[in-house]
């Protein structure tokens, strides 16, 4: 990204993408066909994205929209499109009351932004678009709150490497010493 000789930053930004696999076919009713393939071989199954749809249609409904007017993307991804897929890949009984109803329920389950429980670290980059709804200070002694300036999804998940910023490694250093307080005691 910093080889000046290949160009603006725009430019280097899409030399780096546009070496990586051909173009996806974002159609949506081809999008639809590939995702409502129920067999356990098909790649909506196996990449477990199939999966993934459904928990955010049935549990979750949480979607990275471009509903604001701030949005760099325009409003081509609104709430309703999100909506809209889970009824075109699920049924209708996938809509916007029914998904409305079944997030109150997982939250009233699991205790929402406040789950009552122990040994759980809850890890966020304020960089990832995620972490709005994560847990971000530590629910009690045994449940802390590590939120990583700069670091985005699943940063912390990683092995260090040389290149990582030091409070990322921090991060991961203090993750290691909880869990190993843990498993000793």
């Amino acid at each position: 990204m910093t080889a000046k000789h290949l160009g603006s930053p725009l430019q280097r930004l899409a030399r780096i993408f546009s070496n990586q696999k051909k173009c996806n076919n974002v159609n949506y009713n081809n999008f639809l066909k590939t995702f409502r393939e129920v067999s356990w071989d098909s790649p909506a199954a196996t990449s477990i994205m199939r999966q993934w749809y459904h928990q955010t249609c049935t549990e979750y409904g949480y979607y990275q929209t471009t509903n604001s007017n701030k949005s760099i993307f325009g409003k081509l991804f609104p709430l309703n499109y999100f909506i809209n897929l889970c009824t075109d890949l699920y049924g209708d009984y996938h809509n916007k009351k029914i998904l409305d109803s079944h997030v109150r329920r997982t939250n009233i389950m699991y205790g929402g932004k406040l789950p009552d429980l122990r040994n759980v670290i809850f890890t966020n980059g304020n960089s990832d678009p995620w972490h709005p709804l994560s847990v971000l200070q530590d629910l009690n002694a045994f449940s802390p709150a590590i939120v990583i300036n700069g670091s985005s999804h699943c940063r912390d998940l990683y092995s260090d490497v040389t290149t990582d910023p030091d409070n990322l490694k921090a991060a991961r250093a203090k993750i290691r010493k909880i869990i190993g307080k843990w498993i000793s005691s």
